[in-house]
């Protein structure tokens, strides 16, 4: 039916491109493809909007691309044009909701995350490197590779940037010292 409405609307066979997958999904070759070899002059065709953007933010972008690079665009069900002022108006108010939208969920997410910072949520990844048993176990002889070994860590970088080589010496020798007295 929707390729049936594009070639009732003048889009020849040789012009459509289809996918087989959601509008939501990230990877769509058939309109990457059309998107791809539109060239100045041409109008984008579409049988309905969410088939052309996931979102208003993406159905915005797009078209804001289209519009740098001379290409019109048109959604047959939806009644948009951008070739006419009618259709740049309502993608003018569609653009102005967007950003409102976005705002309000800026708005929305900063104020969740200070009344959860409030309750004591720490946000971030887990902190699997506890710098307070760090430096119990510098204090105990362990070298910088054994600490990481033992938190487990990726890389000596997690460790050097909690602990210089003059801190680790520092925290050996208090080891050392601690050691020496209890004998």
């Amino acid at each position: 039916m929707q390729i049936a409405k594009l070639k009732a609307a003048g889009v020849s066979d040789n012009s459509v491109y289809t996918d087989k997958v959601s509008a939501a999904a990230r990877k769509r070759p058939g309109l990457e493809m059309a998107l791809k070899e539109a060239v100045k002059g041409d109008t984008i065709i579409v049988w309905k909007l969410d088939r052309f953007a996931r979102s208003l933010f993406d159905l915005l972008t797009r078209i804001r691309d289209l519009e740098a690079r001379g290409i019109a665009f048109k959604s047959l069900t939806d009644n948009i044009d951008t070739s006419t002022p009618i259709g740049n108006l309502l993608l003018a108010v569609l653009g102005a909701v967007a950003q409102f939208e976005r705002d309000l969920i800026s708005e929305r997410t900063a104020a969740t995350m200070q009344a959860r910072k409030a309750l004591g949520v720490r946000f971030g990844p887990k902190q699997i490197f506890d710098v307070g048993k760090a430096a119990e176990l510098f204090r105990k002889g362990y070298t910088p590779r054994q600490v990481k070994d033992h938190f487990k860590l990726r890389s000596m970088s997690s460790v050097y940037r909690y602990f210089d080589a003059t801190a680790v010496a520092a925290l050996q020798e208090e080891g050392r010292a601690a050691r020496r007295r209890k004998r």
